[in-house]
């Protein structure tokens, strides 16, 4: 069996609310969304329609997809239009379970940066709606994922032993990036890397043990940092602050999807964090996703049949609600 935990969908009706969002964009940020939904969603049907993906998923042998919404992420500074996108979003991906239930699990989006409301839909998604996990951003309108505000909704996550599924967004410093499209090339990156990083510094994974990150992008760049990071927990106080063991420590709890198809990259994650923590990752249907190099460069790794066993499905079954 084939799981597949890095597939956006676009459900319609989160589509409408997204139109109506972001249909005067001013700041950078909003910017970076609406060329997103003008140049890279709106063209691309599969973002929005199950059928078409079906046929691409069989060609590669892939079995089942969990789907997530991307960016935006259910976030707006306005209440009621961050309520509405999360709703539209999950009700529209619970939906796509029910119709294919043996094709299609889903994770979670939440209103933030509205903690309360947060809580409430994950409530309602988790309990009532059936979704198997949480999907994060990794910034919440330019703010970090450990911001004091947020402490309530990662200790619910805690308290429900939920995967969550950490997708970059629109990044800080984005306008920086707005030529060649440097925000999908390297910015997305650094923002996982920044969210799991500050999660980790902030205290957040020691305070919530049963918190199950997955990391998209096979990690971004923290494999290749690796001894960096524990360099800096051992030379600077502020890294050791909030947290009694190297920050490595803990992002070996971390899963890993293998959307990075470059082959050496993989085997240096693989060779960072093991077997026991990659997951199969597509990034579809967006241009740089690929179902088949994500299964190609699967298989260059040559993994034995238990490890691939894990990778393939194991390590997903055993997060996934």
């Amino acid at each position: 069996m084939r799981i597949d935990v890095h597939a956006h969908y676009y459900p319609p009706a989160y589509l409408e609310v997204l139109e109506r969002a972001y249909a005067h964009p001013t700041t950078p940020r909003e910017i970076g969304v609406r060329r997103i939904l003008d140049g890279k969603i709106r063209p691309t049907p599969a973002m929005s329609r199950l059928d078409d993906r079906l046929a691409e998923m069989d060609r590669f042998g892939v079995d089942m997809q969990v789907l997530s919404v991307s960016i935006p992420q259910a976030y707006h500074a306005d209440r009621a239009t961050a309520v509405a996108m999360a709703q539209a979003a999950n009700d529209g991906t619970a939906e796509a379970c029910r119709r294919y239930p043996a094709r299609f699990k889903g994770f979670a989006s939440l209103p933030l940066p509205h903690v309360d409301a947060a809580l409430d839909e994950l409530a309602r998604a988790i309990d009532q709606l059936g979704l198997h996990g949480v999907v994060l951003g990794g910034n919440v309108l330019q703010e970090p994922l450990d911001k004091p505000e947020f402490a309530p909704l990662f200790d619910e996550i805690n308290r429900r032993n939920l995967a969550v599924f950490i997708h970059p967004m629109v990044p800080c410093g984005v306008e920086c990036m707005q030529e060649y499209d440097l925000a999908a090339a390297v910015g997305y990156m650094l923002d996982s890397c920044l969210a799991a990083l500050r999660l980790v510094y902030s205290g957040t994974c020691e305070r919530c043990p049963n918190l199950r990150p997955i990391l998209c992008h096979a990690g971004g760049y923290l494999p290749f940092q690796w001894e960096r990071l524990n360099a800096s927990y051992y030379t600077r106080p502020e890294a050791r602050a909030r947290i009694s063991r190297p920050p490595t420590e803990y992002l070996k709890r971390f899963f890993y999807d293998n959307a990075n198809f470059h082959v050496p990259a993989l085997r240096c994650a693989l060779e960072t964090v093991g077997a026991s923590q990659l997951m199969l990752g597509s990034d579809y249907p967006f241009g740089l996703g690929d179902i088949g190099k994500m299964v190609s460069s699967f298989e260059a790794l040559g993994l034995g049949p238990e490890d691939r066993a894990r990778v393939e499905s194991g390590n997903a079954l055993s997060v996934l609600r």
